[in-house]
């Protein structure tokens, strides 16, 4: 049997998924649409073919099948809360679903992707995403694993933030990364916490520079700071802590001691709060003394030399004065000499 030779070529000899594609594109059939965007005077108006969203999203099933009125294909289907650009790309994974195509896309677009596939419950797409993420983690530069880590704590799979923390660990400059300023209260505190956890932990005075510009650029200092952790400690101690020894068998003074217990305690309390029948997720941080409370027990103040402690949070106006003077006490009266670090 002989094949016949054409002439020229037609779009229906090229690759199945690049005739679906080519479906989208031209609206050739199209039996649905879509009116996207914000502002009804600027959405645009997306055709597409029932069987390929139904095949790929119970939601849009429903949608598209069920009593809704918007299905019919005159009126169509209403979305305000997703951008015309980024609903194309949805529409173009739906009728193509490969990873290369990943490839023209920002990494902004992709989680702007997978949003949209988990709204509307296309699993296929989100694994693709996920799968995508894993590969290409590797040549992300720290601000954009920053974005990474803020997209990852906000899902449900895990595995894709145990990879991007694996590979936040690999680089040097982790703290003090003018993206972190951008972070909400939650995510910075994770990340902070994250990396508090390491093997190798940065200095206490990395961790707490990085936190007193985080409250510098989001405008979080007030004028007159009287912290919690100073308010717990009675004026009586500032005796104790030029007339008597501070150190005991474990290493720590009396003053030290009333710091961890006292940070323990609200921290207790602030996570009991942030638990209370809420996902922490969407919770956001509302008490910003609470929240600097939470920060600085990540910080290791004692193991900061007294140089240190002066050039570092002795110039902040995070810490009262107060504070400064007993935990300056505290380092000058133990193993540390009153030298820099080397």
């Amino acid at each position: 049997m002989s094949v016949i030779k054409r002439e020229s070529t037609y779009w229906q000899d090229s690759e199945r998924s690049d005739k679906f594609v080519k479906l989208l594109d031209s609206g050739l059939l199209s039996d649905c649409k879509f009116i996207v965007g914000p502002d009804d005077a600027t959405a645009e108006t997306i055709n597409g073919h029932k069987i390929m969203f139904v095949l790929e999203s119970p939601v849009l099933e429903r949608m598209l099948t069920g009593d809704f009125i918007e299905a019919e294909k005159d009126k169509g289907i209403r979305i305000n809360d997703v951008d015309p650009h980024d609903f194309k790309n949805f529409c173009h994974m739906i009728y193509d679903n490969n990873s290369s195509n990943l490839k023209k896309f920002t990494l902004e677009e992709i989680m702007e992707l997978y949003r949209i596939c988990d709204k509307y419950m296309v699993q296929s797409i989100c694994e693709t995403c996920i799968s995508y993420f894993k590969d290409t983690i590797k040549d992300l530069h720290i601000d954009r694993l920053i974005i990474m880590f803020e997209f990852a704590t906000s899902l449900e799979d895990k595995s894709l933030q145990t990879a991007v923390e694996k590979e936040i660990s690999t680089h040097k400059e982790t703290l003090m990364v003018d993206k972190l300023n951008e972070l909400s209260l939650k995510v910075f505190y994770d990340y902070v916490l994250f990396l508090s956890k390491l093997s190798v932990p940065h200095s206490p005075l990395m961790f707490f520079n990085t936190i007193d510009l985080y409250f510098k650029r989001n405008h979080l200092i007030r004028k007159e700071v009287k912290t919690t952790i100073t308010e717990t400690i009675s004026e009586k101690k500032n005796q104790e802590i030029i007339t008597e020894n501070m150190t005991d068998k474990d290493g720590k003074g009396p003053i030290m001691k009333m710091v961890e217990t006292a940070v323990a305690k609200e921290k207790e309390a602030i996570m009991a709060y942030m638990s209370d029948g809420a996902n922490t997720e969407n919770k956001e941080i509302n008490n910003i003394q609470s929240f600097k409370s939470m920060l600085f027990a990540l910080v290791k103040f004692e193991e900061m030399t007294p140089y240190e402690f002066i050039t570092g949070p002795g110039e902040s106006d995070l810490l009262g004065f107060r504070y400064k003077y007993q935990m300056l006490s505290y380092l000058c009266t133990t193993k540390f000499a009153f030298t820099r670090r080397k």
